[in-house]
């Protein structure tokens, strides 16, 4: 399934995504391109055929178990920066340092069309350890678990955004040298496990996977944690 946008809406489509340095990694190409782009040709592109205010709400190493607690307690513990037509097309906060935000603030400051949210490596490919981190809820210590909690949570809080699965890639932290097997483990655990997960008590499901791992796989010349 896809997110198909009403190009008659007069707002911009808004994008929020949650996760870790992977998220901002995956953002911040837009900011490659910002800077080697002419101001209006960024405009151009993130104009047509309708606007685009993208934000990134991140905490370096996050897992899903982060992000579920953070959302269950209301805890203000992110990085957030956004990119679109109110801010002149420039990355606001500049250096993304505004580390005091929560989920549910970011979910009440606008209306959003689509949420991502991505795993950890050791999330993503079905083996053990699974999810954790210190401090996180006993009852997120599975992906499937804070996936489910983080639908229902949309669900409530967000009920029109289609919910989207950043499939993150594999790196050498994780699988040493052996990066190829870390990635086909990921991708079996994407196609096989996330299609079929949906809310405990909303039913609601991913309305897609966006597969940043096995792009990265197919194009990647060397290893490392941010290639």
């Amino acid at each position: 399934d896809s997110y198909v946008a009403d190009y008659t809406d007069p707002r911009p489509l808004n994008i929020l995504m949650i996760g870790n340095s992977f998220s901002w990694d995956a953002a911040d190409f837009w900011y490659d391109m910002q800077t080697s782009m002419t101001y209006d040709a960024m405009k151009s592109m993130m104009a047509a055929p309708y606007d685009v205010h993208l934000a990134v709400m991140y905490k370096g190493s996050a897992t899903l178990a982060y992000h579920a607690t953070c959302a269950m307690k209301n805890t203000s513990a992110y990085t957030y920066t956004e990119i679109g037509p109110e801010t002149n097309y420039r990355w606001m906060p500049s250096s993304g340092t505004n580390a005091t935000n929560n989920i549910w603030d970011q979910l009440e400051a606008r209306d959003w069309d689509i949420i991502v949210i991505q795993s950890y490596q050791h999330e993503a490919d079905g083996t053990e350890p699974r999810s954790t981190y210190t401090g996180g809820d006993a009852r997120f210590t599975e992906p499937e678990a804070s996936m489910g909690y983080l639908l229902d949570y949309f669900a409530e809080h967000e009920p029109n955004a289609a919910v989207y699965y950043y499939m993150p890639w594999a790196t050498t932290k994780f699988y040493g040298s052996d990066t190829e097997t870390g990635y086909h483990a990921m991708a079996k655990y994407t196609e096989t496990t996330v299609p079929n997960l949906t809310g405990t008590n909303s039913g609601k499901s991913f309305a897609g996977i966006i597969p940043v791992g096995t792009g990265i796989q197919n194009a990647r010349t060397t290893d490392g944690l941010h290639i």
